[in-house]
This record gives structure tokens, sequence and C-alpha cells, in this order.
């Protein structure tokens, strides 16, 4: 294995065992039946419709899955590294996709077949555990994004996702973050600005202090 190569096999391993810690031996088993791909931004991975033969597990980048109704798109999932771009990753093999799945970086990829995945996961017991470890927490974002976009505000949808995600907001554009919240970009920019003037509002002037050291 190339110094490179090695590299990149580290980081599957440390993204992996980050979720559910498991041996490097049945790590190697799931990186052995993998592919490694580089794909720039704007790449569409799982157009819709599609039948989806492989997933795509990120080891660098990011990407969103959303759907189009009357040419608005509505994200309903960030996908970044470690995760598949499948929420689900076992017995999907015959389904189509109902969603877009599109790159918002370059990206380093590593492809799966569903049917080699499926096939780890029944025969392995380390891999099942972290596939279920895996869905649970699919699942947990799943219904944390309902909850969010069905009882809560724009204004606390946003500060939710603050809070929770940082480093989401901070990856993409005005206009993305404002499809995922289900606000227009201008109501998103507003709600920024208000926010803004609150904290100014409510600094102290010894809050002010030592603020050149950062």
């Amino acid at each position: 294995m190339n110094k490179k190569l090695d590299t990149q096999k580290k980081l599957f391993n440390r993204l992996i065992c980050d979720l559910y810690p498991i041996s490097d031996e049945s790590i190697s088993l799931l990186w052995n039946q993998m592919t490694l791909h580089r794909y720039p931004k704007n790449t569409f991975l799982v157009p819709v419709d599609t039948q989806k033969k492989v997933t795509y597990f990120i080891l660098k980048g990011f990407a969103k899955a959303y759907t189009l109704e009357e040419g608005k798109e509505n994200i309903s999932r960030f996908i970044r590294e470690g995760e598949f771009t499948s929420r689900s990753i076992s017995r999907c093999i015959y389904e189509k996709s109902m969603v877009n799945v599109e790159l918002l970086e370059d990206s380093l990829l590593l492809s799966i077949p569903f049917a080699s995945l499926d096939n780890l996961f029944e025969n392995n017991l380390e891999l099942m555990k972290w596939s279920k470890r895996y869905y649970e927490t699919q699942i947990l974002g799943l219904e944390h994004f309902l909850s969010s976009v069905y009882f809560m505000k724009a204004e606390e949808r946003y500060e939710n996702l603050k809070e929770y995600a940082p480093k989401i907001v901070e990856r993409v554009t005005l206009k993305v973050l404002a499809s995922f919240l289900r606000i227009t970009p201008e109501s998103l920019s507003r709600i920024r600005k208000q926010g803004a003037r609150r904290i100014k509002r409510s600094r102290k002037p010894n809050d002010l202090k030592g603020l050149g050291a950062i």
C-alpha cells in the first residue's frame, strides 16, 4: 500500500471507529470491497428515480440530498465525512432513489455495491453492530429534522442548527442553508442580522476585553 493510500485508509478507520469502535480486521474487510473516487463540486452522485446499485462513503467532502418541487429545491439532509450517501445502507439494492444527491465540495469518496455491503453486514458480527449504530444515528437525525420543520419557527430552526451542527452552517452558502431550513434566503439574512444585533446589545463593556488576542 503506497503512502497516500495508507493515509486514506487510516482516515477511513478513524471515521468508522468515531461512530462505533470495531477491529482493524473488520474495517479491512469493508475497505477491500470499496473503490476510491475523486469527484468535483456539483457532481450528481445519485440522480432521483435512478436505480441505486452502489452507495458512497464520504472520506473528505460534503453533499446535499434534496427533491425538487415546482423548480424549488428542498434539502432534506447534509452528508458529511463518515456518512454514506444513502440514509439506509442495507437491503436497498432494487430501490430507486427518491432524492438527488449532489456534492457541495470537491470530494474524496468510496463506493461499494449494496449487495457487497449487505453481505458484509450479514456475515460479520462487528460490521453488523456498526451498521445498527449507523442506522440509529440516521433515524435520530431524520426525527430531529422533521420535528424542527413541523414544530419550530424559522428562527428556532436556525438557532437549533447553529447549536447542534455549527460546522454545517459554516460550510454552506446562504441559499443552500435557507433551502434546508425551509425559508427564503431573504428571511434567513434577516434572522442572522437580528441575531447579530441581539448579541451586540447583550454584550457588556467588559465582554470586549481581550478580543484582540483571539
